[in-house]
């Protein structure tokens, strides 16, 4: 709940970007939530939390047929983590992340690696498909602003003195993609503009949590 009060004082201005940066395609964000942590069998697991959020998109949007989470993680002495990269490095890498969720078989667990700039980037994740009434494991129903939270566990001891990058990948169908005076509809693996960072401690304790934006949507 928000209130803004004007007096007769204040001079209002508008502020407006650069022409042609305004989205109007499909595309999608993620947004870090604080981690939570819990004992099962005398074992600490830390689970984490990351909103999915498309954006472009009707409510109950039936175009969205799959959805996948992305895990990659980098340690502190790590060479070059994923900020390091240069912004054609960045979109590279979003590409092949779409693409691999596109191209896995089933939904289920998704593995791979990426090669970016010379540094091979192992990652990790989980494919789901969209469903009104989910029967399946990886079955999932979006709310009606077609968001989910994607929540996963991890032994705390494994995530000591790590950085998690995550991302979210959506498979859009009747995507509109144009060439500039046509439009066709084609379906399309969006991976999210941006990534949901998580660092932990030497204790596996997360010490931060942050979104980095980039606005060149990334699609396949």
């Amino acid at each position: 709940y928000y209130e803004y009060r004007i007096t007769s004082s204040t001079t209002l201005y508008a502020i407006y970007g650069p022409v042609g940066n305004v989205l109007t395609q499909p595309g999608l964000t993620v947004k870090a939530n604080v981690p939570d942590v819990y004992d099962q069998g005398g074992v600490s697991y830390t689970r984490l939390n990351t909103t999915f959020n498309p954006y472009n998109c009707p409510d109950n949007d039936a175009n969205i047929s799959d959805i996948g989470v992305i895990y990659m993680r980098a340690s502190k002495s790590a060479e070059k983590k994923i900020e390091g990269l240069s912004a054609n490095d960045f979109l590279s890498l979003r590409n092949q992340i779409a693409t691999a969720v596109k191209d896995a078989q089933t939904t289920g667990l998704v593995k791979g690696s990426v090669t970016v700039d010379l540094t091979t980037k192992k990652y990790n994740g989980f494919k789901y498909t969209i469903k009104q009434t989910p029967s399946e494991a990886y079955d999932v129903k979006l709310t009606s602003k077609n968001r989910v939270m994607f929540t996963d566990s991890f032994q705390t001891s494994s995530l000591a003195g790590y950085t998690y990058y995550v991302f979210g990948v959506m498979v859009y169908d009747n995507y509109p993609e144009t060439d500039g005076t046509n439009v066709t509809k084609v379906t399309k693996a969006i991976c999210s503009d941006n990534y949901a960072s998580y660092t932990f401690n030497a204790s596996g304790v997360c010490t931060d949590t942050f979104e980095v934006e980039d606005d060149k949507p990334a699609t396949t």
